[in-house]
């Protein structure tokens, strides 16, 4: 299985993490100063107001109350609504003041996410040199040369996949409130599998389009209507990959979070974000039958054909292709 297959290839892989849990911490840090220095003191009033409905509070004790799925969810979750209410109040009669904030806000965000992109690009072309030639590229080093590339690509990206996120999240948000009314303590249930299948859907169509971008070297315009080719010619192959994907990815970032009272996010989101794009060039390789190094002394070959195939059984396959071939 892909999935599985790319989990594994993580491990040989592993060095790329670090180096992405850096580049990624410095944006954080560069977003966090900005929301301090500059947004931070045109809110902080309307932050104490909005603290003083109680949301903040009601809000934790929901959250632990789903975790530890507690007879007084349901309770918890009715207050919650109260003072989300409350806290919607205050806002609205602070409107005037936030224009300037949610413009910048805004801007934030964009920005932060292009800047989050950017290191994308030499992450696929880490990958892909490892798995393709046993290449090392040095993370920055990439970064630097590749930069109008890294640029483009983090940029065609973001304007597919933020406007998707945020009517996404618009439609979660509209399904939890309804949900809620409906299922009760099973809405959480309902709420997740419908995200993981709404990103699922838009994932598998995207699959391969940074890939090509990377190891292909085409422009983002073909990339994108190639993957949609491909992508679109084996949906149902793909998609079924990637929600297992998705919900291992997820399972994943609450285990480590669970577990270590949150400190293993640290570790557990740029692992995530690896494994996703090991997958990506995987699924690539799967299509163009590519071979592929596992480790320094063994390769194997991916197809769609054999995609439930396990590493160790293409390593076989090769082996025994290539004494073949010795043989005459």
């Amino acid at each position: 299985m892909i999935v599985l297959n790319a989990f594994k290839l993580l491990f040989s892989n592993f060095g790329l993490m670090w180096r992405l849990l850096l580049y990624y911490l410095i944006v954080t840090a560069i977003a966090a100063a900005f929301f301090m220095g500059v947004i931070y003191p045109q809110i902080s009033d309307l932050l104490t107001q909005v603290a003083g409905t109680q949301v903040f509070e009601n809000f934790k004790v929901l959250i632990g109350n789903l975790v530890t799925m507690s007879p007084d969810l349901m309770q918890s979750s009715e207050t919650f609504r109260v003072s989300l209410g409350a806290a919607a109040d205050v806002i609205a009669q602070n409107s005037g003041s936030l224009i300037l904030p949610l413009i910048l806000v805004g801007v934030m965000i964009i920005l932060v996410r292009f800047l989050y992109g950017l290191g994308d690009y030499p992450a696929f072309r880490i990958l892909n040199g490892s798995l393709k030639e046993r290449a090392r590229y040095p993370f920055w080093g990439t970064l630097i040369t590749n930069l109008p590339k890294s640029m483009l690509t983090s940029l065609c990206v973001m304007l597919i996949t933020l406007p998707t996120d945020i009517l996404f999240c618009l439609l979660i948000y509209w399904l939890a409130g309804w949900s809620v009314s409906v299922f009760g303590i099973f809405a959480l249930f309902v709420v997740a599998g419908v995200a993981i299948l709404l990103f699922s859907v838009r994932e598998t169509f995207l699959a391969s389009w940074r890939p090509l971008i990377a190891s292909e070297n085409k422009n983002p315009v073909r990339a994108f209507g190639e993957s949609l080719s491909l992508c679109g010619k084996s949906f149902f192959f793909v998609f079924s990959q990637q929600v297992i994907l998705l919900f291992l990815l997820i399972l994943l970032n609450l285990i480590s979070a669970f577990f270590t009272c949150g400190a293993g996010i640290l570790l557990s989101l740029p692992a995530s974000l690896e494994i996703s794009f090991l997958f990506q060039i995987l699924m690539l390789f799967a299509f163009r039958h590519s071979r592929f190094y596992v480790d320094s002394q063994n390769v194997g070959r991916m197809t769609v054909e054999k995609a439930s195939y396990d590493i160790d059984e293409m390593i076989l396959e090769e082996k025994e292709k290539d004494s073949e071939e010795n043989k005459f």
